[in-house]
């Protein structure tokens, strides 16, 4: 396995698309990602759709960026292509879920973990030695504004009282970016549209990164 990257302290977190079709453009994609100031690339694909050889692609335009790949919940995968590390997304048994990936990849690569809207839940995974907690917004039991300032709370909270790092999901306009980002977030994640193209990414990404420098 080669050496891997650590998590960086802050900046933007860029998820691929998961397109379900032609799929030949996604590597331009990420590289037009790391031209426009992504500071983390994770890799998310359906079931059936992950490819060891586009994530191995996809690792080699991180890895010429210094920039950390991260696969998404697939640990087999982040292991046989020698990614970063992976992101672990919501499940109710969330310990074991975060117990066996951190087994499987060691103390070295980058665990990262979602919850809801559990402080709870946010704390055992930061005692547990996650590599950074990802706040996303519970839509089923919220409306999306409510879902919104929960989520803006509860990234304040954390950040006045742990030292892990604090990644915003599900953020969908420059505006909540910044605002996120003034309460307390490290990172904020942008998921590419299935739609985009990759001459289009930069310019998508731009007002994103302004928000986190202003």
């Amino acid at each position: 396995m080669r050496n891997s990257l650590p998590f960086p302290q802050q900046g933007l977190y860029v998820i691929t698309r998961d397109p379900p079709g032609e799929r030949a453009n996604l590597l331009e994609e990420v590289k037009a990602a790391v031209r426009g100031g992504a500071a983390v690339v994770q890799y998310r694909a359906k079931e059936g759709r992950c490819s060891v050889d586009e994530a191995r692609a996809l690792l080699g335009v991180c890895r010429s960026a210094s920039i950390p790949l991260i696969i998404n919940d697939d640990i087999d995968l982040a292991l046989k292509v020698g990614a970063d590390g992976v992101h672990l997304g919501y499940v109710p048994n969330y310990l074991k879920q975060y117990a066996t990936a951190r087994k499987e990849l060691g103390t070295k690569l980058i665990v990262g973990a979602e919850i809801k809207s559990s402080r709870h839940e946010a704390m055992c995974l930061g005692e547990k030695g996650a590599d950074y907690i990802a706040f996303g917004k519970d839509l089923t039991i919220k409306s999306k504004q409510d879902a919104r300032l929960e989520q803006q709370e509860l990234v304040a909270w954390w950040a006045e009282l742990f030292e892990v790092s604090c990644v915003a999901l599900d953020i969908e306009t420059p505006l909540e970016a910044k605002t996120v980002s003034e309460a307390g977030a490290d990172f904020i994640a942008i998921k590419l549209p299935q739609e985009i193209t990759f001459k289009t990414v930069e310019k998508l990404l731009a007002p994103y990164v302004a928000a986190l420098r202003s």
